[in-house]
């Protein structure tokens, strides 16, 4: 099996390749601004120079709990794409892409940025139409050749749509089921980046976590044997609420979302001097440390000014990891040019199958009980009332 990224900047306009309808408005569904809510009441841990909202593991469990993502979520279509002349744009069923939608905003919500965002349908029906043109050539490029017979309009769809998007391939030799779908393009595309080709500037990545995002759009094109998909990436629609810093692994990071082979990554939100970085990270347990800088580093190492989202990436990549558990903790220190950057990352897992244990973690306040950092129940008893100097009883905590 095959799986192919392909990344451009926002005012790219230089053809590249690698190897391998429309209305206005937008979609809307009250449920998922539900996030806006479950925002509240993070428990940051101890960090430098980040500014993002980190979440409890506890409050991470129960986000993904409600939102109910389906992991082998196939595709499905209200309207079937046409992959042959006169062709037809197709129209992904409100199962499939609300799947995607929440992938991503369980995503943005790990990483402690705006978690809201929505489904637009201008940019519905070009990535649509991108990942149907990119399906029929067989070929993941964001400047599409056009399609023998298409219609024009559909292809200057398609090719705004492809130059706007985040896209995705997968194709193999054998019927494919689940690896087709948004949820897998989302969390082993686009937010991996670990391939040869995309490494050195995780730009998909950087997209999906663009703090200024507020409107996206899925599309997808398949066979049993291939799926081509694309995500709109390039909406900046929400004022910038000044996250820096945004780092992924988290703070607070599901194991579910982050393989061995994935590189660790840091947005600054502004230009970094590679020649100043250095980082350190230390794995708790064992205290094994790895080292990262522009003169030698303990595995893969860059910084990436270009315009992905934010600018100012610092990615590294340890060697010698054999796989990411739950309850593995690691320490991240960054110093350069006007940086001093240190934060912890505590893995966990945000399945709950842990079977019976002791409630434990979290924090009760005089108004809501202690959230356990084990399977994100409420739980104990509220935190007493307190008498303040005037005799009156007050309850000083959120």
């Amino acid at each position: 099996m095959k799986l192919f990224l392909y990344e451009i900047r926002k005012g790219e306009s230089m053809r590249k390749n690698v190897n391998v309808c429309a209305r206005l408005g937008r979609i809307f569904l009250p449920a998922l601004l539900l996030l806006m809510f479950w925002c509240g009441g993070t428990h940051a841990l101890a960090a430098t120079g980040l500014s993002v909202a980190p979440h409890a593991q506890g409050e991470i469990k129960m986000v993904w709990k409600k939102l109910g993502i389906n992991e082998s979520l196939s595709n499905c279509y209200s309207k079937k794409p046409v992959a042959t002349a006169p062709y037809a744009c197709g129209e992904l069923n409100t199962q499939t892409w609300y799947n995607g939608l929440k992938t991503l905003n369980f995503i943005r919500y790990v990483a402690g940025i705006p978690a809201n965002v929505e489904v637009k349908n201008e940019y519905q029906q070009q990535a649509q139409a991108a990942a149907l043109i990119n399906y029929v050539n067989k070929e993941l490029s964001h400047f599409p050749q056009p399609a023998k017979g298409m219609d024009q309009s559909l292809y200057e769809l398609s090719l705004r749509g492809a130059s706007s998007s985040n896209l995705y391939c997968v194709m193999s030799t054998r019927p494919l089921t689940k690896e087709k779908g948004l949820y897998e393009a989302l969390v082993n595309g686009w937010m991996a980046d670990d391939d040869a080709y995309n490494i050195s500037s995780v730009g998909h990545r950087r997209w999906c976590l663009n703090p200024t995002m507020q409107y996206t759009g899925f599309g997808v094109a398949e066979d049993s044997y291939s799926a081509f998909s694309a995500m709109y990436a390039h909406d900046e629609s929400r004022a910038d609420g000044g996250y820096r810093g945004v780092a992924w692994p988290a703070q607070n990071m599901p194991v579910e979302l982050f393989a061995k082979e994935y590189p660790w990554s840091i947005s600054i939100g502004e230009p970094v001097d590679k020649k100043t970085v250095s980082v350190t990270l230390k794995r708790v347990k064992d205290g094994k440390i790895w080292k990262f800088s522009a003169a030698g580093s303990n595995g893969y190492f860059n910084v990436n000014n270009d315009y992905y989202g934010q600018t100012g990436c610092i990615i590294f990549r340890p060697t010698g990891i054999d796989g990411y558990k739950a309850g593995d903790s690691f320490e991240v220190a960054i110093k350069g040019s006007n940086l001093n950057i240190f934060y912890k990352v505590q893995f966990f897992y945000v399945h709950n199958y842990i079977g019976a244990h002791t409630h434990k973690g979290g924090t009760a306040t005089c108004r809501r009980l202690a959230i356990c950092d084990l399977c994100g129940s409420y739980y104990g008893s509220l935190a007493p009332i307190i008498s303040a100097k005037n005799g009156r009883w007050t309850c000083p905590r959120p």
